[in-house]
């Protein structure tokens, strides 16, 4: 089976929500017992900077997901591309598209875009508010 090739062989990184820049904890699924163990594991890492989230929020059965650079859920291992950026949410927030640098591109795909055939595009404009 493809899939499960592809799922014991995939070399990824995982961020804290919405940072588009740091380099996050590398993840071989050769080493976990699956996607689960990996939110989790990698969320309790990743909060230790974010004081308000305590590591209760960064448990998959309690609301704690994993999603794609272009904001889609990823539900198993083939939801994600080898060498991809993965955005881990806790319990409690809403997936942010990651901060990068002005000029940064991101065409969401979990949204329809309102005229068919012209996909939805995100360009940061600067780097603060």
């Amino acid at each position: 089976n493809t899939v499960q090739h592809i799922e014991s062989n995939l070399i990824f990184t995982v961020h804290f929500n919405g940072d588009g820049k740091g380099s996050g904890i590398r993840i071989d699924t050769r080493e976990t017992k699956g996607l689960n163990e990996v939110i989790k594991k990698s969320c309790i890492k990743l909060v230790k900077d974010h004081q308000h989230i305590l590591n209760s929020h960064c448990f998959p059965d309690d609301g704690a997901k994993l999603y794609t650079h272009d904001g889609i859920q990823c539900r198993s291992f083939a939801d994600i591309s080898p060498g991809a950026r993965t955005y881990i949410v806790p319990k409690g927030l809403l997936f942010s598209y990651p901060i990068g640098d002005a000029g940064d591109v991101i065409f969401p795909k979990c949204v329809e875009a309102p005229i068919k055939h012209k996909p939805i595009k995100l360009v940061q404009l600067s780097a603060s508010p």
